[in-house]
Parts: structure tokens; sequence; C-alpha cells
């Protein structure tokens, strides 16, 4: 965690050293934004969408299995973030914010088989980065009284990103079922980058709206946090440390997908076929809206 900290200073540093020297005297903006975006974590989304495969395939070779319910997969969602901009010439603009990114969906699945039972999941994922933003304004068109600027922008991001994914089982007519919880929360930290095009529209002196569409890339997948498990008859309860791995396993014919957390990542066998560490990613194409305000 420390060498993740010094980095990010570093990258504070020098983004204030190359401002300050730029110009002394800057202007200042702050810019708010909402955004929409779709991300797509490939491995969480295979391991929901193996979650649901297993129980049609249960429903459709099982006599008496029957379930409701689907989990949805992790997608589209609003964002928000912010930013202080430095004018440093008619030209280039330079800036340092953040984007809070969160997906949250919870879901549950009721079963019959010989009784029935409940399977409740949550999986929330979110990234904050710290942005390091350069805006080069190229074209100034100008539509009767409304005057614009188009730009071009791109930079480094530090995320501070977060993983946690909860099952429960709750017993209903089918007692043999064992209750239990399980907890998994992880955290990873690391570099990614972005780029964009936009357009400042003036609305007075020193306020402008903005219309932007960015992309970015970010791909963690150094895992690390904590699993719990408690299960009830007999009672027992597991608490590890270790890597997020994501990994596939045989369920009848097909091959399954998982996430789990080890001590360290498994070799490659019957049981664990392919293991891997577990990426999440958040990579993204954005609109973003939002207002600039002078100080």
């Amino acid at each position: 965690m420390r060498k993740y900290i010094k980095s990010l200073l570093l990258f504070l540093l020098f983004f204030y050293i190359g401002v300050h020297k730029t110009n002394a005297q800057l202007s200042l903006y702050v810019k708010p934004w909402i955004s929409y975006s779709s991300i797509q974590p490939k491995d969480l989304n295979n391991t929901i969408n193996s979650t649901n495969y297993m129980h049609s395939q249960r429903a459709a070779t099982v006599p008496g299995y029957s379930y409701k319910g689907k989990l949805p997969e992790i997608g589209a969602g609003f964002d928000y973030g912010g930013e202080i901009v430095f004018i440093l010439n008619d030209l280039l603009e330079a800036g340092l914010g953040f984007d809070f990114i969160t997906r949250e969906e919870k879901a549950s699945i009721q079963i019959d088989n010989n009784g029935t039972y409940e399977e409740k999941f949550r999986q929330q994922i979110s990234t904050l980065p710290i942005k390091l933003n350069m805006y080069f304004n190229f074209f100034k068109p100008r539509f009767s009284n409304i005057k614009m600027k188009l730009y071009l922008t791109g930079g480094l991001d530090y995320h501070f990103s977060n993983c946690e994914l909860s099952y429960e089982s709750i017993a209903g007519t089918n007692t043999d079922i064992n209750e239990k919880n399980v907890d998994i929360k992880a955290d990873d930290y690391g570099l990614g980058f972005h780029f964009g095009i936009g357009n400042n529209i003036k609305v007075k002196s020193n306020i402008y709206l903005f219309l932007e569409l960015s992309y970015m890339y970010y791909k963690p997948s150094d895992w690390e946090g904590d699993y719990r498990i408690i299960e009830q008859d007999p009672y027992n309860f597991l608490k590890i440390a270790g890597p997020l791995v994501y990994y596939k396993e045989q369920c009848g014919d097909d091959l399954i997908s998982r996430i789990n957390m080890f001590f360290y990542v498994p070799t490659d066998n019957e049981e664990y076929i392919n293991p891997r560490k577990a990426v999440i990613d958040f990579s993204h194409l954005a609109i973003k809206l939002g207002i600039k305000l002078g100080l």
C-alpha cells in the first residue's frame, strides 16, 4: 500500500511543478459533471452467467428441480466526478480531478428441490481514479451568438478500486440445506489512462456548459483481500487472505466460470481449470455533461 501512496504523491508533485512553472498567474475553473458509461467486467459477468446457466441446466435435467430468479450482469450506469482546471494559455489547459465509478447488483434465486430454499447474491465494484488531464483547444466555431471551444483531452489516472462479492443460502422447507454466508472483499491500486473530445459552450464570461465523449482504460489484475465463510450446521467459520482468482470448473459436461479467493493462485488441476488472477475491467466509453465555473 505504501508504494502506491508514494507513487500517487509523486504523481501530484510533478503535476504541481509543471503547472507552477508554466505560468505564475493562472486562471482557475471548477468542473463538476455527471456521466453515463457501460463497463463490461468480463470475468465477473462470466461467473454471473455461469450461475444462471447452472440453474437452468439443473431445471432441465434434474426431476423436481425448479427455480425463479436470475442474476443480472454488471453493465451501464451513471457516474460523477469533478476537476480543478488551470488555464495555461488560449490553447492549453491542465486539470486535476476525480471520477467515482460504482456498480452494484443484488438478486435472489428461489429454488424448489425436494423443498424450498433461497440463494441471495450481491456484487459491487467501484473505482476512484485521481485524474491528471491536459486539454488542447483546437477549434472555436461560432454560430450566431453562441461561442464554443472544441477540445481534445487526455491524461493519466491513478485508481483506488474495491470489489465486494457476497452469497447467502437460506433454508426454507428444505431442511437439508446448510445455511451459510460467504463474503469476499478485495482492493487493487494502479495506473490507467484516458482520452476524449469535447465542446465548451459559453454561457457567460466565466461560465461554460460542456459535453464530452471520453474513453478510459483500466484493467486491474492484482486484487488482494479477505474471504470469510460462516456455516450453520455444523457451525464453521473460516477467514483467509490472498489473491482474487478466476478459474473454470467442470459441471457435468460443461465448464463454468468461478471467482474465488485463495491463499495463492492454485495450479491447474482437475478441480481448478486454467486458474489465474482475476481481472475486473473498468475500461469504458463515457458521455459527460457538466458545467465549468470560473473562480
